[in-house]
């Protein structure tokens, strides 16, 4: 009922679904990289490095609070190193 009273001033509201079978036709190129770069690869780095560091503080810190501080720390400051690196390789690359 909603959608029938929005397309009565529609200009294309007989030829609608031609609309969306045009647009769904466009070529252009692939955004998988860009996603996967933007959102995959920084969450990625950041669980890593926390496995990391975890792993390689265990031992040398044995306050449990302190050593989740740094670890948590370590991961955030190397997960914007890696984004910045990737922002400063796409604005060359011009991606």
């Amino acid at each position: 009922m909603e959608q029938q009273k929005s397309c009565e001033n529609c200009s294309t509201k007989n030829s609608c679904q031609d609309v969306y079978c045009e647009i769904g036709k466009k070529k252009g190129p692939s955004i998988v990289i860009k996603a996967v770069t933007a959102l995959l690869l920084p969450m990625l780095v950041f669980i890593a490095t926390l496995v990391a560091a975890e792993k390689i503080l265990k031992t040398k810190i044995e306050s449990q609070e302190i050593q989740t501080i740094i670890v948590f720390l370590t991961a955030i400051i190397i997960t914007l190193a890696v984004v910045m690196i990737i922002k400063v390789i796409n604005k060359k690359m011009k991606i």
